[in-house]
């Protein structure tokens, strides 16, 4: 959960990348907030993690080896690294 605000309030993120705001003390959203929920149309259609823009997409799809397979060989030392090649 993510601190809020300044009056103890938690963010708690959806499993569609939207986050809700819930009561800190029983971490169940509070009525009339899904209204305020960050919208975030940019989806990795590998793990579903959503962005609110493009940028932040591309950077996870760059840096997160579960959903990049060539960033993951390369961790494990099975797929030539790029920039030596240069």
């Amino acid at each position: 959960h993510k601190q809020h605000g300044h009056q103890n309030q938690q963010l708690k993120e959806n499993d569609d990348g939207t986050f809700s705001i819930v009561d800190p003390l029983t971490s169940i959203p509070y009525p009339g907030t899904v209204g305020m929920e960050k919208e975030k149309p940019y989806r990795c259609e590998v793990c579903g993690k959503r962005y609110k823009n493009l940028n932040g997409l591309k950077y996870h799809r760059s840096h997160a080896p579960h959903c990049n397979p060539e960033l993951a060989l390369q961790k494990l030392g099975l797929a030539p690294n790029m920039q030596s090649l240069q």
